[in-house]
């Protein structure tokens, strides 16, 4: 478990509080207990059972739960199997309004194996106890309320049919930030040919389309909604260079990430 070196303050309005990894045996409780955070639990193996101010949720395997503030939060292990999660914590003026705004479900949902190098980068941020660590861990919490957003719209779209979906998964279990088709195919086994033809089947695009939208869906959100840097959006979004980050951008809006930005309040 990792913990930010003030859990009772936050100076940004959406902190990263905490980030952990956790294994209950059979019959094991924990709680109840009241929050005052959102704690985000991300399945790895077995199945737990969430119960929300007399609400329960079920956590099977590559399911996740958005769990916002509430009293009577309590969590437990199902069946005769040890219940195996990752989790983290969220607070923050802006934490709880970000699970409406990002259309996050009220219940557990599919989203694949557990992406683990994503929670131990998160982990990492928090490492860092200054203001600008703080800021950091903040804009990596956001990048990652955002990816759950679009696994959460994005499930329902595939079912029956993901392979896509997949393989997209395994990429974020290995830790590919910076995720294109070559990746797709190293991580799955495939060649880059049946990586094109799977997502031709079953989406209608290419990957490369695919991937290039769910980016520059995540910058404009970052630009318009957040005050991190151009540098920072272009990370968030698997850009490792900034300036080709600025090319992509205006060769797909017509504007710059700077002048996107400044029409934020525009209609």
């Amino acid at each position: 478990m990792t913990y930010r070196a003030t859990l009772d303050w936050v100076s940004v309005p959406l902190g990263l509080r905490s980030v952990g990894h956790a294994t209950l045996p059979p019959r094991y409780r924990v709680g109840p207990r009241r929050t005052t955070f959102v704690h985000v639990i991300w399945t790895v193996r077995g199945s737990g059972q969430v119960n929300l101010g007399g609400v329960r949720h079920v956590v099977g395997r590559g399911k996740v739960l958005v769990c916002p503030p509430v009293a009577g939060h309590c969590l437990a292990a199902r069946g005769e199997r040890s219940w195996e999660y990752r989790w983290c914590t969220l607070d923050g003026a802006l934490s709880n309004l970000l699970l409406s705004a990002l259309s996050l479900p009220v219940g557990a949902f599919a989203a694949g194996p557990c992406p683990e190098a994503m929670f131990l980068e998160l982990a990492e941020t928090l490492r860092d106890p200054s203001p600008e660590g703080e800021r950091q861990a903040g804009v990596a919490a956001y990048a990652f309320l955002s990816h759950l957003g679009g696994l959460a719209s994005a499930w329902p779209e595939f079912a029956g049919r993901g392979r896509a979906r997949v393989l997209l998964s395994r990429a974020d279990a290995a830790g590919e930030l910076d995720v294109n088709v070559k990746s797709l195919a190293d991580v799955a086994g495939l060649s880059r040919s049946s990586v094109h033809r799977v997502f031709r089947q079953e989406l209608g695009v290419t990957p490369k389309r695919y991937l290039d939208s769910l980016r520059l869906q995540t910058a404009m959100s970052l630009l318009r909604e957040t005050d991190m840097p151009v540098t920072a959006v272009a990370a968030a979004t698997g850009f490792a260079n900034a300036n080709y980050f600025a090319k992509f951008f205006r060769r797909k809006v017509g504007q710059t990430p700077s002048g996107f930005r400044a029409e934020r309040h525009q209609p």
